[in-house]
């Protein structure tokens, strides 16, 4: 039986952004979100040729080119800043209201995971086990659904507490992205 490794390769950029805070109005200063993309190849062997540590090479500058497009496209067009855009003020700890859109469109993420994990393991064993137990199939399922639930409710909390603390604020204001800084990987066809 042969073996296979898995290799994967990091690229990441810097882009610079800054904010006003809301609730003590200074300005954060110059700060970095770190954006990476990951690339990967199975091979059976350990060490890979250099035409396939080039091609690993291209696949994880493809995938940082498509998160940084993606966390354009969001932040522009949605304004929807990426958690890479750390929105905690660096005087009073606060966080900002423009982070909230990103909770909200990630809350769902773990609940329906959680779901699949559990409608795949009920499936399996009622198909694969011995017994074809109906009840331990919908125990594991149950279990699942509850498990989403607490996931759901942990996400809503977060997401309460931050809108919480961002709604004493009186002006709501958005981040400034310096994207001229990686304008030549936004420009890139992927």
């Amino acid at each position: 039986m042969a073996s296979y490794y898995k290799h994967t390769q990091k690229q990441s950029v810097n882009v610079p952004y800054s904010f006003r805070c809301e609730q003590c109005h200074q300005d954060s200063g110059p700060l970095e979100a770190v954006i990476t993309g990951e690339g990967e190849v199975d091979n059976y062997r350990k060490d890979l040729l250099d035409s396939e540590k080039a091609k690993l090479e291209k696949r994880a500058h493809s995938a940082l080119v498509q998160a940084l497009q993606k966390a354009h496209r969001d932040a522009e067009e949605k304004q929807i800043y990426s958690s890479d855009f750390r929105d905690e003020c660096p005087h009073c700890h606060q966080p900002q209201s423009w982070a909230i859109a990103q909770m909200k469109s990630d809350q769902f993420t773990g609940p329906i995971t959680a779901l699949i994990v559990a409608l795949i393991c009920s499936l399996g064993t009622y198909f694969f086990s011995d017994t074809q137990s109906i009840h331990l199939s919908l125990g594991i399922f149950a279990v699942g659904v509850v498990v989403a639930g607490v996931l759901l409710a942990r996400n809503r909390m977060k997401i309460g507490a931050k809108q919480k603390v961002a709604s004493t604020a009186m002006e709501h204001e958005r981040p400034t992205i310096h994207w001229e800084a990686v304008q030549d990987l936004l420009d890139e066809k992927v």
